[in-house]
């Protein structure tokens, strides 16, 4: 029975994903379906790298993202409250919700 993974990538623009990128290709040779949690230049950063071919695309709002530490922090921070108002309607259609950090930005969904 396959599994549907949402992966959390809901503060990766511009991070180094192509690790996560393999590790899902790796998900969905085993017969798992993928889909990302993100915004539109997510989606844009993985067709690029076109490790993936087919994954779906659950959108968030684009938000820039501060590039001091505080505002990067509040504002991942500001992120992620959205992101658990959308998962929260995805509930039950998931079986598993991955982050690759246990950083709190990343664990709150």
């Amino acid at each position: 029975m396959s599994k549907k993974i949402l992966i959390n990538g809901t503060t990766l623009n511009g991070a180094n994903i192509t690790p996560l990128l393999i590790k899902a290709r790796f998900w969905q040779h085993a017969g798992e379906h993928v889909t990302f949690l993100g915004d539109k230049n997510l989606e844009q950063q993985i067709r690029s790298l076109s490790i993936l071919k087919d994954f779906g695309f659950v959108y968030l709002p684009i938000r820039t993202l501060p590039r001091t530490r505080l505002g990067f922090i509040f504002g991942a921070l500001r992120q992620n409250l959205i992101s658990v108002k959308i998962v929260d309607d995805l509930s039950g259609k998931f079986d598993v919700v991955y982050g690759i950090s246990s950083v709190l930005d990343m664990i709150l969904v």
